[in-house]
């Protein structure tokens, strides 16, 4: 096949597409306007949500409370985490979005501390 062959070809081929009105409208018109409306909403959608999540107040409940009470109170002075009184049906409260998390404090949380900064020394 001779190179002039292939260049009527092309023209042809090219001229046809231009000939079609719909082809034209697909690949030039739309994504010059679908695609920019596209990005610019998702990132409008996405910064809103972003906003919406940092305003929003987390809510903890914490199990063995009394173990920790420097984290407790350092965990109370914050603005954006509320604590909530331990209650048995915390799993259920989880599942719904009622609360963000649960933070269960072991009973020798005090003496793990101790020993971990301890091993840090040496």
């Amino acid at each position: 096949m001779s190179w002039k062959n292939i260049k009527l070809i092309f023209i042809k081929e090219l001229v046809g597409t231009i000939r079609d009105k719909r082809t034209i409208i697909a690949m030039i018109i739309i994504p010059l306007i679908f695609y920019p409306l596209l990005f610019t909403g998702i990132g409008y959608f996405s910064k809103v949500g972003s906003m919406k999540s940092e305003e929003a107040n987390s809510k903890i409940m914490i199990y063995g409370a009394e173990f920790a009470p420097q984290l407790v109170k350092h965990l109370q002075d914050s603005e954006k985490i509320e604590i909530l009184i331990m209650e048995e049906d915390f799993s259920n409260k989880l599942q719904n979005g009622d609360i963000q998390a649960v933070l269960a404090i072991p009973s020798d949380f005090k003496y793990k501390i101790e020993q971990e900064s301890l091993s840090n020394l040496f």
